[in-house]
């Protein structure tokens, strides 16, 4: 296939989509649904304010990157292959788990050009010529979706592209889909094996017999206090009133819906929770993947390009040098 010529991508580019993630509201014992929360964000502006870490995983030739030499590609910076956007507040809807989903949020650039280079890796395209779709974060077991469009269309700069470089992208995509929910897929156990442990310690703790035992130590202790420093007269007022009292204030801040609300819903905030703390050790090619993490230190050995330029162009029937720059 002759290689076409495809908009660029650049850091100054807007990002529009929509993705899934779980709310909080509803109160319980509704468990949290999922909903549509609207993303308008842009390619390299987490990396141009500096926001978070999202620097560490930019693949954006740009001075605030990092990058020593930068390419400009009209008013913006080129960006390479697997340019994330990072953690942006781009995410609109009513929803208290928005700083886990911030924190663990991306919006990945899969598609390049196999011919044309920058010091970050192949130049990232927009694979429907004026605007790109770009894979956002979602919540498991919804796997990430290429639900992001970056709008394109106003830069003049474009590369060349063929069926290599596309399946390239599109193997590329498929992979960091499948990692992605396959570290989600771990959170939602440990989520759930905390949810049951949460459970067997509620029972044993907050549980009919137990409050029993509480009240039951709590009208022992009161009456011991009030024959301690009560006179006479008071005694049998405060021993009748006290222990009650006790072991109903007790029980009060024990059972609050907030603490029932934490427990019944903590496998699902562990989704989001699981992004974020994520990053920091196994790495996810959608989100931020730390220099220190596995998938960090692995992708940081070779250039992640070239297997992807490889694959696609094999598959295709094709030699990554068939094709020429526009």
């Amino acid at each position: 296939m002759p290689g076409v010529g495809m908009k660029c991508l650049n850091t100054i580019q807007p990002i529009f989509g929509v993705d899934y993630h779980k709310t909080i509201p509803p109160p319980p014992p509704a468990p949290p649904p999922f909903a549509p929360h609207v993303v308008v964000w842009g390619v390299g502006w987490s990396q141009k304010t500096g926001f978070r870490w999202a620097v560490g995983n930019s693949k954006a030739a740009s001075p605030e990157s990092g990058c020593k030499k930068p390419v400009q590609a009209c008013m913006g910076y080129g960006v390479g292959r697997a340019h994330d956007a990072g953690p942006h507040l781009g995410h609109i809807w009513p929803n208290i788990l928005l700083p886990f989903i911030i924190l663990g949020s991306g919006s990945k650039s899969e598609f390049a050009s196999g011919t044309v280079s920058l010091p970050t890796g192949n130049f990232a395209i927009a694979v429907a010529y004026a605007v790109n779709l770009n894979l956002d974060c979602q919540d498991f077991p919804i796997p990430p979706l290429p639900s992001g469009v970056v709008m394109a269309m106003l830069c003049s700069v474009k590369a060349g592209f063929t069926l290599g470089d596309f399946l390239g992208g599109l193997f590329s995509m498929i992979i960091d889909i499948a990692i992605t929910w396959l570290a989600g897929l771990v959170m939602a156990g440990v989520g759930a094996a905390f949810r049951g442990a949460a459970g067997a310690v509620r029972a044993a703790f907050f549980g009919a017999g137990a409050r029993g035992v509480l009240g039951a130590f709590g009208r022992g202790f009161s009456r011991g206090f009030v024959q301690a420093f009560a006179g006479a007269s008071p005694r049998a007022l405060l021993s009748s009133l006290a222990p009650r009292a006790f072991a109903s204030a007790f029980g009060r801040a024990a059972l609050t819906p907030v603490t029932r609300a934490l427990l019944s819903n903590f496998p699902y905030i562990m989704g989001p929770i699981g992004s974020a703390i994520g990053i920091y050790g196994v790495g996810s090619p959608l989100g931020y993947s730390s220099p220190n993490s596995a998938y960090g230190r692995a992708s940081s050995a070779h250039d992640p390009n070239a297997w992807a330029n490889g694959l696609g162009h094999s598959a295709a029937g094709e030699s990554p040098e068939s094709t020429a720059p526009r």
